[in-house]
């Protein structure tokens, strides 16, 4: 079997895009319940001394996100276990735009926990005295959506604190507009492709059972066949390009998997002529 010029690898992507706009709509619920316990942050930090923070339970997703993300540019040797002493490094919250405030009020072990649920991260949750203190090693899901993290998304000051000092310690990692727009032309692509495929069926079928030539003259009898024809068409494919152009980092990618693309569907060097002579 010939193998594509490419990896259909965009629905994937947009499977994985559309799982950390879950998690992040279920983070803004819980922080805001949070935020409304503390009364909008004002009485998270007990006369200001994080030595004095207990049982906060701040949701942590927003920081295992920035974690993941580091996992792209940061992580040199994947093979090694990472545990809770690693998380609160100042380096390491420096190279992740967090704060020593942010890691207090979530817990540096409910961070790594939480990535072994989420199907991120591998390590033993329930260990034994002789397994010595958690750690985890980063799998290949984690690795993936760090990726997709680093391309996809940015960073931003948080405005939500009513007591500005947590404001200065809080840094959001957050979807970029334009990567909104072209997984969402991804995710609507998708649905054309089912779609497309049950009407290709359902011709097939329409063929079998002898009701073809009714379709026929039913289409021929539409005034607008013709732009019809040609929007139904040229519509998948204008999502398709819009969302390369919006998803894929640069330039050169892009115009590299456009070319790849369009190699399916055209010979790019002409047939040899058999020299007679």
């Amino acid at each position: 079997m010939t193998n594509l010029p490419f990896r259909l690898n965009f629905f994937k992507q947009v499977e994985a895009f559309y799982e950390v706009r879950k998690w992040d709509k279920q983070y803004s619920e819980m922080e805001h319940e949070k935020l409304k316990e503390h009364d909008m942050g004002k009485t998270l930090i007990p006369d200001d001394n994080l030595d004095r923070v207990t049982n906060i339970s701040w949701p942590s997703w927003n920081f295992e996100k920035k974690f993941l993300r580091w996992t792209y540019f940061g992580h040199k040797h994947l093979g090694s276990g990472i545990k809770p002493d690693y998380l609160v490094n100042e380096d390491f919250l420096t190279d992740i735009n967090s704060s020593k405030t942010e890691v207090t009020l979530i817990g540096a072990k409910y961070v790594l926990e939480n990535l072994i649920m989420r199907g991120y991260a591998d390590g033993k949750m329930e260990r034994e005295p002789k397994d010595g203190p958690l750690q985890v090693r980063i799998n290949e899901r984690g690795l993936y959506l760090g990726s997709l993290l680093e391309h996809n998304y940015k960073f931003k000051e948080c405005t939500t604190f009513d007591y500005a000092e947590l404001n200065k310690q809080f840094i959001y990692l957050v979807p970029k507009l334009s990567k909104k727009i072209g997984h969402f032309c991804l995710y609507i692509l998708s649905f054309l492709i089912i779609i497309y495929s049950l009407s290709l069926l359902s011709l097939n079928l329409a063929s079998i059972m002898g009701l073809l030539d009714d379709l026929k003259l039913l289409f021929h009898s539409f005034p607008y066949k013709y732009l019809l024809t040609i929007s139904i068409l040229l519509f998948p494919v204008i999502l398709f390009i819009l969302s390369i152009f919006l998803i894929l980092p640069n330039q050169e990618d892009r115009v590299a998997r456009l070319l790849n693309f369009t190699k399916i569907f055209c010979r790019v060097k002409p047939p040899e002529v058999e020299n007679k002579d």
